[in-house]
């Protein structure tokens, strides 16, 4: 049957298409976004402080929170380089990149931001990392450690009131 035929080859396209592996090229653009394969990727179900947010440690110092994020997630890739990454695209979103949960080898780098506390479960699109982000909260680790504002509310202009007291260094 020519309709199957033509469904099959549409089927194994998507397939090709959905789920990359090989050892890709890779870039890092910030803590939940990346470049694979030359198609730019918004990670799934996650919010990474922006790269210019900064937030406050245990020890209410100020630092960049959302370039600790990037820089774990470089550090990551690499220490991970020799396992192939592959990716699974849930959508586009309405910039034009992927919606994806991308592997290094068995990991997933999604659920590795979030239970570190270098992203933050994107609750509002996704409930997967939950339970990530809960044993992050518990460790305190990442963001978790101290204050920050959370990427959303970044994002539309919320910063801390009053932060002359926390940014006096020690």
């Amino acid at each position: 049957d020519l309709m199957f035929a033509h469904f099959l080859k549409i089927l194994i396209l998507m397939g090709v298409f959905l789920l990359q592996s090989v050892y890709a090229d890779i870039k890092i653009i910030d803590g939940d976004t990346i470049i694979f394969n030359e198609k730019k990727i918004r990670l799934l179900g996650i919010d990474a402080p922006e790269t210019n947010q900064y937030c406050f440690d245990k020890k209410k110092i100020k630092y960049s929170c959302g370039l600790n994020s990037t820089k774990a997630l470089i550090q990551f890739i690499k220490k991970n380089r020799n396992k192939s990454i592959k990716c699974i695209h849930h959508g586009i979103d309405k910039y034009g990149r992927f919606i994806s949960e991308c592997w290094t080898g068995e990991i997933s780098i999604n659920s590795w931001l979030v239970k570190n506390g270098f992203a933050l479960a994107y609750l509002q699109y996704s409930d997967k990392f939950f339970h990530d982000e809960k044993i992050a909260k518990e460790k305190r680790l990442g963001v978790w450690q101290g204050r920050f504002i959370y990427p959303w509310d970044w994002r539309r202009g919320k910063r801390f009131k009053n932060n002359n007291n926390l940014d006096k260094k020690e």
